[in-house]
């Protein structure tokens, strides 16, 4: 679990999400932080961007070349 609770503190660090406490968070709070999300236009435009620049990296295409590459 410790991996999560990191992936969640650089998500909020780096503007492209919300950390709840892992052991202490309510239904309210959940329900806020999502609400606040979905109006956070902000980072709708840092998740658009991002995901204009992972598409132009094509890793996924990358990877399978170069896992084809090693296979032989």
């Amino acid at each position: 679990m410790p991996r999560r609770h990191d992936n969640a503190r650089r998500a909020e660090e780096t503007g492209v999400g919300k950390k709840l406490n892992r052991y202490d968070w309510s239904d309210e709070e959940l329900e806020r932080v999502i609400a606040d999300l979905l109006e956070d236009t902000v980072m709708k435009s840092r998740l658009i961007e991002n995901a204009k620049k992972m598409q132009a990296f094509a890793g996924a295409k990358r990877a399978a070349e170069a896992i084809l590459k090693v296979a032989g």
